[in-house]
């Protein structure tokens, strides 16, 4: 990550608004809210579970290849790629409004 001055920072702190992940983890309730009717693809595609990945909260992966989620909502893989990109937008949309991590100086 390059500074202004034109060196570079090697990581960001771990945490934002005083925990730890804040600015990348997230409850399954967030998911659901931001998404409305389309959480349940999400959720399947980037392993969101109520107990979370993480601390009790969900690291976002996509752990399951789009052929053990898309069949389940009669989707190929165009439309299944096309739709985790709009709702992947959504929530990085609400991500911005978080005060992220600043740099491990």
């Amino acid at each position: 990550m390059p500074d202004d001055a034109g060196g570079f920072y090697s990581a960001e702190d771990a945490d934002s608004e005083g925990k730890e992940g804040a600015f990348y983890v997230w409850s399954k309730t967030e998911i659901d809210r931001i998404l409305d009717k389309d959480f349940r693809i999400f959720c399947q595609a980037y392993d969101v579970s109520k107990k979370g990945n993480w601390k009790g909260k969900n690291i976002l992966r996509r752990t399951r290849d789009w052929r053990f989620v898309a069949p389940d909502f009669n989707m190929g893989i165009v439309a299944f790629e096309k739709k985790m990109a709009v709702l992947s937008e959504k929530v990085l949309q609400v991500r911005e409004k978080r005060i992220p991590p600043g740099l491990d100086d």
